[in-house]
């Protein structure tokens, strides 16, 4: 199709001059962003898959598949057209791009149209000259001088255009920076991420499991750069951090615990902190801050900071404070602010993001949004990027402008770049310099054969799908009832047959979460966004449970066994963390255990006497069993170094099944009751990616739980 120029739904493009006009005003769309949509145009007789758009825009470029979804996402914004309902450019799932907007085409490049040839033209006469207009006959017959005329006189016309359009921009608003285009930065199969930029923009550290264990390396962003190995003592490093001036990297230990520095050209690592995660520089490089999370109860996490040397350790915040914990923590680059993420919210506070006024120790939340992850300042701390949801379904990385003096948002947040997978890390260099971690999990379901004599068979995948598959529950009949979480669309509930045939949506399209099968497998409880369902299986008729939803999440509730009411933890306005239980009649809730450290996420045993929790005991997560009906004490069952998660109990009630992490990698075990004894039910030896959510079928013949294998990759981009 010959490229013309053309109009629809009020734009109009000028193939001549590359331009995008939306109402009568510019519209500013980077170059690639413009060829998909002239390429778009062009062949708008059909659909346009996304490895014809890579090839014919970034020809002969390696890139992934999330340059496209940006330039898409750029095409869109600016033109205003909608994803959901799209009235330019429509997606089709998995496949590509169709131009669906009625399009009328031009005669010609727009200056032979206005102009034609042997048509006289109109020049204004040069200053000092006499006359006000000369006539050729022809443009081929113009005498040099009278281009050169129109040439400076459209010069200086469009001078004086932008210098009103600069003149008159509302001054209280500074646009954000943009970003130029990807480049991967490592190449190696496996995991590499968690990226941290030098202050200078010349080099990158980031975590590798290409010996077996997480380590740490460091390479250059010239061409000449070379990649050295900053750990290798198999201590599961993650998290480095680079002071601004270059000396060190800060790093957390999953293995060995707490916050350790290392000379940034290499060097013996030291702790200076025994407990704690995400270490973050002050600009003086002498002092950081970190979270007290260390991978379990991420909830009731507050701030720390010590000296580089490991002297004058302190709290900086304090439980309540931000309900829901304090997270992978920021220092602004004047000193001033500490910026934060909470990832579950509690009492009357959403989760988001917050700033720490340092100075004062105020905390102010900026942002309420589910899934933040570690924010990074600008190079001016007039900005704050971050790796979130663009909605509770599309991973980005975001940004919004912050008063540098103040700490305050400016304005609103907005999508910087669409994330193809997994936020995992951003860092920004004080010359603009940008490192960002892409990652993909295989996030499944497996299944473990137990024999009648308490024997685990090897593990085997049961489900094998490019999204993430989670919370099974087993009714008993046997079906396996899912949540699957899919970018771009809403969290859904699925079931299958044990060995993972037959899986089917029930309620396609319908959101939901947390399944929980009813005591003779025909029907589901099912958490929906702001209600609790039943959902029958026979017809799929939904009637909603009397049940108050605020106060139950952000945990997710556990149907008791006789499916009379649920087992839940709630995050009180204090902080603290407390279990309860409400019927499903619409009856008062009733709390049943409290702990000073922490408590939360109960199971039901299968009889229903009694409910097994986590417990916080310091960094660890240690769990124990408490009476249902609140008659006693909690009693410690596993206290094991690491984190153990109980999720499911035996069809006997004598024996709980649970994600447990050692030396930083996660594995399946099971533990005996009464005598406290732990065994493995699988021996996987990765180091990054884990495992979750173990249940019991109730006949007792298979554990089901989610395996997640993480790869990733590392890319670089620069501020423009």
């Amino acid at each position: 199709m010959e490229p013309i120029n053309c109009t629809f739904e009020g734009i109009s493009v000028d193939r001549r001059r590359l331009t995008v006009a939306r109402g009568g005003q510019l519209v500013d769309l980077e170059p690639k962003a413009l060829d998909v949509l002239l390429y778009l145009i062009d062949h708008r007789d059909r659909l346009v898959t996304k490895e014809e758009l890579l090839d014919a825009v970034w020809k002969d470029t390696f890139v992934t598949p999330n340059v496209l979804t940006r330039a898409v996402a750029l095409i869109r914004k600016g033109l205003g057209d909608d994803a959901d309902e799209p009235r330019i450019i429509e997606t089709v799932a998995k496949r590509g791009y169709r131009f669906i907007a009625a399009v009328q085409t031009e005669p010609g490049p727009l200056e032979e149209r206005v102009a034609p040839q042997d048509t006289p033209v109109v020049v204004a006469a040069p200053a000092g000259r006499e006359g006000s207009e000369r006539s050729t006959s022809t443009r081929a017959r113009t005498p040099r001088w009278t281009m050169a005329a129109v040439l400076a006189l459209f010069a200086a016309v469009a001078t004086i255009v932008l210098a009103v359009m600069v003149f008159n921009r509302p001054r209280n608003v500074t646009a954000a920076p943009s970003l130029a285009a990807f480049r991967r930065l490592t190449t190696r199969a496996g995991y590499n991420g968690q990226p941290a930029v030098s202050a200078d923009g010349r080099s990158v550290a980031y975590v590798s499991d290409r010996t077996g264990s997480l380590e740490i390396y460091v390479t250059g962003l010239v061409a000449t750069g070379t990649e050295t190995t900053l750990t290798s003592n198999g201590g599961q490093n993650i998290e480095p951090d680079w002071s601004p001036d270059g000396h060190w990297i800060a790093f957390h230990s999953r293995k060995l615990g707490g916050i350790w520095v290392v000379p940034s050209n290499g060097g013996q690592p030291q702790q200076i902190a025994p407990k704690g995660a995400s270490p973050s520089w002050a600009p003086d490089s002498e002092r950081l801050v970190f979270t007290s999370d260390n991978g379990g109860f991420s909830e009731q996490a507050i701030l720390m900071t010590v000296r580089r040397d490991g002297s004058d350790l302190k709290p900086l915040t304090r439980i309540g404070q931000s309900p829901g914990g304090a997270l992978a923590p920021s220092w602004s680059h004047n000193g001033k602010f500490i910026a934060f993420a909470n990832g579950f919210g509690g009492g009357a506070i959403a989760p988001g993001l917050f700033i720490l006024t340092v100075e004062t120790g105020q905390i102010r939340q900026v942002l309420s949004a589910q899934y933040q992850g570690r924010p990074q300042f600008g190079p001016d701390d007039d900005v704050l990027y971050w790796q979130g949801w663009s909605n509770p379904v599309s991973p980005s990385l975001r940004r919004a402008r912050l008063d540098p003096v103040t700490g305050e948002f400016i304005g609103e947040a907005e999508t910087v770049l669409p994330i193809d997978g997994l936020g995992d890390g951003v860092s920004i260099s004080g010359n603009g310099i940008v490192a960002l971690g892409q990652a993909q999990d295989d996030d499944n379901l497996w299944s473990i054969e137990m024999s009648p004599a308490g024997a685990a068979a090897e593990p085997r995948r049961i489900t094998n799908e490019t999204v993430r598959n989670n919370r099974p529950s087993i009714s008993a009949t046997g079906r396996v009832a899912f949540t699957r979480l899919s970018p771009g669309n809403p969290a859904t509930i699925w079931v299958m047959d044990p060995d993972g045939t037959h899986a089917e949506a029930l309620l396609p399209g319908v959101q939901g979460m947390a399944p929980s099968w009813s005591r003779d497998g025909s029907r589901l409880f099912v958490m929906q966004r702001d209600r609790a369902v039943w959902v029958e299986m026979g017809t799929r008729r939904v009637t909603e449970v009397p049940l108050s939803v605020g106060k139950i999440q952000p945990a997710f509730p556990r149907l008791a066994p006789d499916d009379s009411s649920i087992a839940y933890h709630r995050i009180e306005t204090d902080g603290r963390m407390s279990v309860w239980i409400a019927p499903l009649d619409g009856g008062p809730e009733r709390r049943v255990a409290a702990d000073p450290q922490g408590i939360g996420f109960p199971i039901w045993s299968s009889d229903g006497k009694m409910l097994a929790v986590e417990m916080r005991r310091d960094d660890q997560t240690h769990f124990g069993i408490v009476p249902s009906d609140g008659s006693g004490p909690i009693r410690e069952i596993v206290s094991d170094r690491g984190h153990s998660w109980p999720n499911g109990w035996s069809p006997d009630s004598r024996r709980i099944v649970y994600a447990g992490e050692r030396e930083g990698v996660w594995n399946i075990w099971e533990v005996d009751v009464a005598t406290r004894v732990s065994r493995p039910l699988t021996r996987f030896t990765l180091p990054i990616g884990y495992v979750r959510y173990p249940v019991w079928s109730p006949d007792g013949r298979r554990v089901v739980f989610e395996r997640a294998i993480r790869s990733g990759s590392v890319w670089t981009m620069s501020l423009k």
